[in-house]
């Protein structure tokens, strides 16, 4: 199958094929190798606990407001830009925005957009589930990144989380976004398992 499924992409002049495989089938990915594919991150869960409040110098610049109606093409526009260019990143359409606004219907604060000084400057997509805080989208536009500005919307999910006496927190990040894993790590996430693994295969080889 997976002979097949090359051959088809090298038929559509594909220059490269990504594919990932969920840890429930590792087993399977020395088939991957044996036709030239390369091991090229790995999704990993990061989990924190609450083992006591956390102290920070909170900025009363940076403020979340839920998805609306009314700031929905806003939403999109900075969903896309935030994740222009990341792995495994699509891109979104005002009706996928309306549907997320139908599945979080009753907990819309957990998904809107980030402000800073009342500009729209990125979005962030949040879950509960079974009393665990899961962190699912952070998108900060480029031009405001490296600001402190995720690690200032980190503390604030954290906050939002232990006022419900949520008190475990989990979110998915790639192996090979650097910057992300280390602001995790600072803030007191540690790696929890790996969700699957990624590979790619250059066709021009």
């Amino acid at each position: 199958m997976l002979k097949k499924a090359i051959d088809i992409c090298r038929k559509e002049m594909a220059i490269e094929i990504s594919l990932g495989i969920k840890s429930d089938i590792f087993e399977i990915e020395k088939f991957f190798v044996r036709y030239g594919f390369i091991k090229k991150y790995d999704a990993i869960v990061m989990k924190y606990n609450v083992i006591k409040k956390l102290k920070y110098i909170k900025n009363s610049n940076i403020i979340l407001k839920k998805l609306e109606l009314k700031n929905l093409d806003t939403f999109v526009e900075l969903y896309n830009k935030s994740f222009k260019g990341s792995i495994n990143a699509g891109t979104i359409t005002k009706d996928n925005a309306i549907e997320f606004l139908e599945i979080y219907k009753e907990n819309e604060k957990l998904l809107g957009i980030i402000y800073e000084k009342n500009i729209p400057i990125g979005i962030y997509m949040l879950a509960e589930v079974d009393n665990v805080g899961w962190i699912d989208n952070i998108g900060i536009l480029e031009e405001y990144r490296g600001r402190g500005i995720g690690r200032q919307v980190l503390y604030k999910f954290i906050d939002d989380f232990i006022a419900k006496d949520i008190l475990t927190m989990r979110l998915l990040v790639m192996s090979s976004n650097n910057g992300a894993c280390e602001l995790y790590k600072d803030i007191g996430f540690k790696e929890d398992y790996i969700f699957s693994k990624w590979y790619v295969k250059n066709m021009k080889l």
